[in-house]
């Protein structure tokens, strides 16, 4: 399974800051390297992309430089990664109990020492209590806690057909993502 990033297409050690967790509220940490999966078959799909050009506001927000033309890197994992999935209530109530930060969250810096990531599945079952975490995540997310389980990285971008944010908001949004494929490793 590949995974994809948007907002980079050079991964640094040197660059990576390391996950803390947040103020009250907040379910998502700060730092980390954050993914979704890529399935190459469909070049002009991925969820994280999908979500930024139909939310224009996140879009802008997160957009480097020239906005129709955003750096990606595409990355493989080694097999040797630890990832914990977060897909069911259960999972999010083991998580509550074992890496406890406060009565209704989770410690992504704890989680950390024993998991090289988690994987939060946004289409998995949750109720109630788990919604407001999975709401913040917006789309299944892979969040890396460190980048040694990185096998190689394909640097890209993705090229976004220009639109009117004001007045296309039902208008099909198009793009299409590319990438070198020569294997690089993490410096």
């Amino acid at each position: 399974m590949e995974y994809l990033t948007v907002g980079t297409n050079e991964i640094k050690k040197e660059l990576f800051v390391p996950v803390e967790d947040r103020e009250p509220g907040v379910h998502k940490p700060r730092g980390g390297m954050w993914f979704t999966k890529h399935r190459p078959e469909y070049p002009n799909y991925n969820d994280w992309v999908e979500y930024l050009v139909y939310n224009p506001d996140t879009f802008l927000y997160k957009s480097k430089g020239n906005i129709w033309e955003q750096p990606i890197s595409v990355i493989g994992l080694d097999s040797g990664i630890k990832i914990f999935t977060l897909n069911d209530l259960e999972k999010y109530q083991y998580l509550l109990s074992h890496y406890t930060l406060d009565k209704d969250r989770f410690s992504y810096a704890k989680l950390s020492e024993e998991y090289d990531g988690i994987f939060v599945d946004t289409y998995g079952s949750f109720e109630t209590n788990a919604s407001s975490l999975v709401k913040q995540y917006s789309v299944p997310t892979l969040l890396l806690f460190n980048l040694d389980h990185i096998d190689y990285y394909y640097p890209g971008k993705v090229s976004i057909e220009p639109f009117d944010f004001e007045f296309d908001e039902e208008a099909c949004r198009n793009y299409t993502i590319t990438y070198d494929k020569v294997k690089r490793k993490v410096k």
